[in-house]
């Protein structure tokens, strides 16, 4: 979950920010910008195949009825608290960014009644319940079709919706990727059930995720995204960048978490309580921190040091007075 936060703070920071995050810097940095294109293939993709590998070992170990309820608590109940409690203020933070500014409690309406609605960064949690729920399906899918059906669905819906196109609803996503997303979990659930991935060269896997991070990367910057075949090659950039990364991040995952360093250990901890409270922290430090007179890379980089200690913090003293939160988050 730190690569989300990280994620976030590139996306905060980089060059030519999405008109939809929350808070930007008015002046990007290009070093934030690569890492967010980079990690933008990268965090989600892996973070669906590990969601479906810990839900078929669960699946695996508790009847059908215990592991939904399971999945319910905790996935459903934080995703729930994301997006009753956690969105609202995030979301009005955009308004207010940019210089516009609107009431909190009248916010509140505009917000449920659906102008204004967003789930923030919580959309994951609703996609991955629906995913968790759907786990016995995933289990009958082949293993070599998940690439071509993956690539092949992120294509056909990319001619409806542009890559980063955000469809808002009781599941909130990016239609263009989410065939590869569900694909990924797909992989999770099958590399469980298969007893680990394959290994392959980490040389060739390495040559090929950077080839393919070279031209996604490339492909955000120099194709004009109005062009005709634009939609299909940007999917297709991401699609491969996606794919190759995850293979290159699964060949190694054995031997990283055979021996994980307690700096490791501490973030695998909390990092589900990171996730959860780190847009109250990261995103109101970086408007703050605009008025900072550094550039926007020594900034981020100031900003996502401080964000990051004290969203650490304050999801430590929350694991250890507050129960609920405890029990759900484990």
């Amino acid at each position: 979950m730190v690569g989300v936060f990280t994620l976030h703070l590139a996306g905060t920071y980089m060059a030519h920010a999405p008109a939809w995050w929350f808070v930007t810097s008015p002046d990007g940095s290009l070093v934030f910008t690569v890492l967010a294109l980079v990690l933008d293939t990268t965090v989600m993709p892996l973070l669906f195949v590990l969601g479906g590998y810990t839900a078929a070992a669960s699946l695996d170990r508790h009847r059908w009825r215990d592991f939904a309820r399971r999945r319910l608590t905790r996935v459903g109940l934080p995703w729930v608290l994301g997006v009753v409690v956690l969105a609202p203020p995030t979301t009005w933070l955009w308004p207010y960014a940019r210089g516009v500014t609107v009431d909190p409690l009248a916010f509140l309406g505009l917000f449920w009644a659906g102008p204004a609605f967003s789930q923030s960064v919580y959309w994951f949690l609703g996609v991955l319940l629906a995913f968790n729920l759907l786990t016995p399906a995933f289990r009958l899918l082949p293993p070599a079709s998940l690439v071509p059906l993956s690539v092949a669905g992120s294509l056909a819906l990319a001619q409806h919706y542009p890559l980063d196109h955000w469809l808002s609803g009781p599941l909130t996503l990016q239609p263009a990727r989410a065939a590869v997303l569900a694909a990924c979990y797909a992989a999770g659930v099958l590399v469980h059930d298969r007893g680990g991935a394959p290994r392959a060269s980490r040389v060739v896997l390495a040559t090929m995720a950077l080839a393919a991070q070279l031209g996604h990367v490339g492909a955000r910057h120099l194709v004009d995204h109005g062009a005709p075949g634009s939609t299909t090659l940007l999917a297709l950039a991401f699609s491969a960048a996606a794919w190759t990364t995850v293979a290159l991040l699964s060949n190694e995952a054995p031997r990283w978490l055979s021996s994980p360093s307690p700096l490791a250990r501490a973030f695998a901890r909390h990092g589900y309580g990171i996730y959860l409270l780190h847009p109250l922290v990261l995103l109101p430090l970086a408007l703050a921190a605009r008025h900072l007179p550094l550039p926007a890379l020594p900034r981020g980089l100031l900003t996502g040091a401080l964000a990051l200690a004290l969203t650490w913090a304050a999801s430590a003293l929350l694991h250890h007075h507050a129960r609920p939160w405890r029990a759900v988050l484990g």
